[in-house]
């Protein structure tokens, strides 16, 4: 169980496939790879954070379903492209050009993925007035629980630091009281269990908790 960036490319993609199958990891975040086909009419994933493709195929791919994230124009000279789309961003074909791209994305993302065996995905959202929690297979929603925004920020610190004891401060440095960590706690163990049995929230005596997968 490991946190997780996803990044969408075309299949017929040939030349920046071979760049990304290089990016193993992004920081502490495994890169997973999705793909899409060409003449293809894009719409937004809830799986994926990054859209991806070369420039001469630009014009054979549909991108007005994506609004709100970000698409990743690969051309071999920089600023050669102009689009008048907030979300569209331009690039060198290089590994580090990417992979420093890919870098600051994570850094901005407010939503956390993990990925669990069998190619399953847990996605943490945070929306006011209430946060979701959501399991993925194969792109698609299996499950899906409601979460409280504080109760959400508790998941967040655990998710951040999968299978690491998070310490009890760092919790209490939400603004939530001691006495009502237990509650939370108990709370989100009921909301993982109906999410993914597997998923469990451990405790450690004096030190904190730690998310743990079948463990």
């Amino acid at each position: 169980m490991e946190k997780v960036i996803t990044i969408s490319i075309c299949q017929q993609d040939t030349s920046l496939k071979e760049i990304i199958t290089r990016l193993i990891r992004i920081g502490d975040h495994k890169l997973q790879t999705n793909y899409f086909h060409l003449s293809s009419s894009l719409s937004e994933n809830p799986i994926v954070d990054v859209y991806a493709v070369s420039k001469h195929l630009l014009q054979s791919i549909v991108i007005d379903g994506i609004k709100r994230k970000p698409i990743l124009v690969v051309e071999d000279e920089e600023n050669n492209l102009q689009l008048d789309r907030e979300n569209v961003f331009t690039i060198c074909r290089n590994q580090r050009s990417i992979e420093s791209f890919l870098k600051a994305l994570v850094k901005s993302l407010e939503n956390i993925k993990l990925l669990l065996p069998k190619g399953r995905t847990v996605k943490l959202t945070f929306t006011l007035p209430e946060s979701k929690l959501e399991l993925f297979e194969e792109n698609s929603i299996k499950v899906k629980e409601q979460l409280s925004y504080r109760g959400a920020l508790v998941l967040k610190k655990l998710f951040s630091r999968p299978g690491k004891v998070v310490e009890f401060k760092n919790f209490l440095n939400l603004g939530i009281k001691e006495e009502s960590l237990p509650v939370y706690i108990s709370t989100l163990r009921k909301t993982l269990k109906r999410v993914s049995p597997e998923l469990e929230i451990k405790s450690h005596r004096s030190k904190g908790y730690s998310l743990n997968y079948g463990l």
